[in-house]
């Protein structure tokens, strides 16, 4: 193939994003696996490095902790499989919508790593 095409490898997608709100997604992680007792004490950012991922996106600052992966431009721009729901522009649109929406009511009560940078 194109050595200048980028690609996405992997077996499987993982999700977490089958929820209604962030109380039961904070709930999934002081109570699932490894539980952490604080998960309602901190920040979103703080509950783990996916969720730093997601906060930073919604708040539209780039990647740059560190994270293993880093993904620019539309989920489109790289070659290899996809999600089925990442196909559908209006749920992804609807989908980002909703989860900053969500985030910043989150902040409202838990506080932000992220207020005023970009």
């Amino acid at each position: 193939g194109n050595q200048s095409e980028r690609r996405i490898y992997g077996v499987a997608f993982h999700f977490h994003n089958f929820f209604e709100n962030l109380t039961t997604l904070r709930n999934k992680y002081q109570t699932y696996g490894h539980g952490d007792s604080n998960a309602f004490g901190k920040t979103l950012s703080k509950l783990d490095q996916a969720m730093d991922i997601v906060v930073r996106c919604a708040h539209n600052i780039r990647n740059t902790r560190g994270h293993k992966v880093r993904f620019t431009g539309d989920i489109f721009s790289y070659a290899g499989p996809k999600p089925i729901y990442f196909i559908n522009q209006t749920y992804r649109t609807e989908r980002r919508d909703l989860m900053r929406r969500l985030i910043m009511e989150d902040e409202k009560i838990y506080g932000s790593d992220y207020q005023g940078e970009k």
